[in-house]
């Protein structure tokens, strides 16, 4: 039997791996310029733990926590001392033999002890919501973390992608640019018309021009950088991060959304359960022990004790009119539930396929980015060969320029959608070695 089993858990791994196909992101740089999984996602911890939203789901379930343990606590007695002063301040009464005027000034102590047997499953009730409270908000500090990663992880990519994709079109634009004073020297000699020199300005001015909005959108994301991780870019490098592609075939678990409604369901069931006890019965025991003129150092005192029975009688149909919209609550949660899924179905096939898509769509444009990479190198060795036009050689820059920007882009797009599909699966924490 337990080989029977070994097997049938060889054969469930087997597909596990075949339903799930592994690329690497940013397969376009040079190792030096890529940042280890591991030490990106040691760098994402330090911040997300250091985060205002963080620290409050933190706090949020410490309340939750207490809470749930003050309802346990109504199971126990109830204990309480008083000390009673009773006296006459001023008295008038007119008939000689009446009890009023022989009553005594007290001041007794008292100490009584209430235990509840049945409170109309009120407690229960109590207990079961304090017990979904506590697991909803253990959920939301998960899903506030898992979000905090994919903020941090976007703004993390928007700075270095755009840093890096301004340094390669600054890199592109300063070797093209001899080609405006050789363009002009050909012109002076008549070796080239005046067509030649306009065209290699107007392209120079072209690449001028995108490097200046490359150089505002880099500015732009490592003033977003400094704003959330409170610190400089200082040129960590790109997550080198392995991307799983997903299929129908894949079992998946509860998102943050369905675990939330599902709990709700539970929140709202005890909440009706509170609503239905204040109209049931209510018995208990109580004991009462008083110690009767402590200023007078007398031995008197009484022990008292019994049980006690409250039972609602007639309401005029507030009970009923409450309990109904309870349940109404009730049936809400569960629909919230159905729409919660409906939705968690519907992103996870547009994640799904994005990813598909990016993967298919990053190896064209890679392909595309090295032939013209190729065609660019070629065209400048034979410039230093031959004295020919440099228009050629800018075009083929700045359609270089292009597809990088657009190959950078997709990469990060890539792998945020990667991370949002784990983000989905309630693997994102895992990923990043955070457990709350």
């Amino acid at each position: 039997m337990h080989k029977f089993s070994f097997i049938l858990l060889i054969l469930f791994s087997l597909s596990t791996t075949a339903n799930a196909e592994t690329f690497f992101s940013f397969k376009n740089l040079d190792e030096n310029q890529l940042l280890s999984e591991s030490d990106f996602t040691e760098h994402i911890k330090e911040i997300i733990v250091n985060q205002p939203e963080f620290l409050k789901s933190i706090s949020v379930r410490y309340e939750k926590n207490e809470n749930k343990k003050y309802a346990k606590r109504l199971r126990f007695p109830e204990v309480n001392f008083a000390v009673v002063n009773n006296e006459s301040l001023r008295r008038s009464i007119e008939e000689t033999n009446s009890i009023r005027k022989r009553r005594d000034d007290s001041f007794d102590g008292v100490i009584s002890v209430r235990q509840p047997i049945y409170q109309g499953n009120e407690i229960n009730s109590r207990i079961k919501v304090a017990d979904a409270e506590l697991k909803s908000v253990s959920v939301e500090l998960n899903k506030t973390t898992s979000e905090l990663i994919l903020t941090a992880c976007q703004i993390y990519l928007d700075t270095a992608v755009s840093q890096l994709i301004y340094e390669y079109a600054k890199d592109r634009l300063n070797e093209v640019e001899k080609y405006r004073e050789l363009a002009e020297t050909r012109f002076r000699a008549g070796a080239a018309e005046n067509s030649e020199l306009a065209l290699t300005n107007v392209r120079l001015s072209d690449m001028e021009a995108n490097l200046a909005i490359l150089e505002a959108e880099k500015i732009r994301h490592a003033r977003e950088y400094v704003a959330f991780f409170k610190n400089i870019y200082d040129k960590k490098g790109l997550p080198k991060v392995q991307i799983i592609t997903y299929n129908r075939d894949n079992s998946y678990s509860t998102s943050y959304e369905q675990e939330l409604a599902k709990l709700n369901i539970e929140n709202q069931e005890g909440n009706l359960g509170i609503t239905r006890s204040k109209y049931r019965p209510q018995l208990g025991i109580q004991v009462q022990y008083t110690e009767y003129d402590l200023n007078k150092n007398i031995d008197d005192n009484d022990l008292r004790g019994g049980m006690y029975l409250n039972f609602p009688f007639i309401n005029f149909g507030r009970g009923r009119a409450e309990t109904n919209a309870s349940k109404s609550k009730v049936k809400q949660a569960k629909v919230n539930y159905n729409i919660a899924s409906r939705d968690t179905e519907f992103n996870r096939a547009a994640s799904e396929g994005s990813v598909n898509g990016l993967i298919s769509s990053r190896n064209k444009i890679l392909d595309s980015f090295e032939n013209v990479k190729l065609q660019r190198e070629t065209l400048n060795l034979r410039s230093e060969v031959y004295n020919f036009s440099g228009v050629p050689i800018i075009e083929i820059a700045k359609e270089e320029v292009t597809l990088y920007q657009r190959l950078m882009d997709t990469e990060k797009k890539l792998i945020l959608e990667d991370f949002k599909n784990s983000h989905l699966e309630r693997a994102l924490l895992a990923r990043f070695r955070m457990v709350l």
